[in-house]
């Protein structure tokens, strides 16, 4: 084999290396338990990709555990929940941002403590709005373990909706396969058995228990990347068998 050939065959292996080796996308997530050091903050940044900020200005991050789920909520003052209405959940007016350092496609979100009538004293079956740059939804609970994401898609029930259950909900692909910069979580509002629409606790509240993304990167079709990163192989190659051609007949 000569040299133009040597080149040619390894820049083609080359390319096919990067073709095979080249990431799609990275994934980044957290947990209720790795945002703890956020407690008493009004802001603060976990995992070095989400920014989570309660809001108004004035309030603070909580956490709290109840059947053995951890939530991130919002309160006036996280040391002190049990002076907050709804013990440190997200309450009505109150909002818990989550940014993202990139424009992301949500993967799976955990929302937690939400519950139907009888249990924990609420009046209503709990509604939990998520709203994105990509459009807005709604959770709500239907049953013991049974909850309706508004925007279709499916719903896993992660721990039941019971006195001493964490009632506890993943939503998966919440927003399809949208890229979104982060999304913001707040109560909605609901009616009693009555058409009566309870205040406080009595009413939809809940916690935040998980998060998980992935960063889509530029993306070409398949055969068309791998055809791509073999021609600049090819290229590389024979640039590299030029060069050594010059120098040899210089």
């Amino acid at each position: 084999m000569n040299l133009k050939q040597t080149a040619l065959w390894f820049g083609l292996l080359t390319g096919g290396w990067l073709a095979t080796t080249a990431p799609n996308a990275i994934a980044a997530s957290f947990t209720a338990a790795d945002a703890e050091f956020c407690v008493g903050q009004n802001t603060c940044l976990v995992n070095d990709f989400f920014t989570l900020t309660a809001q108004p200005d004035n309030k603070e991050i909580t956490t709290k555990t109840i059947g053995g789920v951890q939530g991130l909520g919002v309160a006036d003052d996280a040391q002190n929940l049990g002076r907050d209405p709804s013990r440190g959940e997200i309450d009505i007016g109150e909002i818990l941002r989550v940014d993202f350092a990139r424009s992301s496609v949500l993967e799976f979100l955990d929302l937690s403590f939400m519950y139907q009538p009888g249990v924990y004293e609420d009046e209503v079956f709990e509604i939990a709005q998520v709203t994105s740059d990509a459009g807005v939804g709604t959770l709500t609970i239907t049953g013991d373990t049974s909850a309706v994401w508004s925007l279709g898609g499916s719903v896993v029930n992660l721990s039941p909706s019971l006195v001493g259950r964490g009632g506890s909900y993943r939503i998966l692909n919440p927003f399809s396969d949208s890229s979104i910069s982060g999304f913001s979580l707040t109560p909605v509002l609901n009616t009693d058995a009555d058409g009566n629409i309870p205040t406080g606790f009595e009413n939809s509240d809940f916690a935040l228990s998980a998060v998980g993304t992935t960063e889509a990167e530029v993306k070409i079709p398949e055969s068309s990347s791998t055809g791509a990163l073999l021609g600049l192989g090819a290229l590389f190659g024979l640039s590299w068998y030029r060069r050594r051609w010059s120098a040899k007949n210089a």
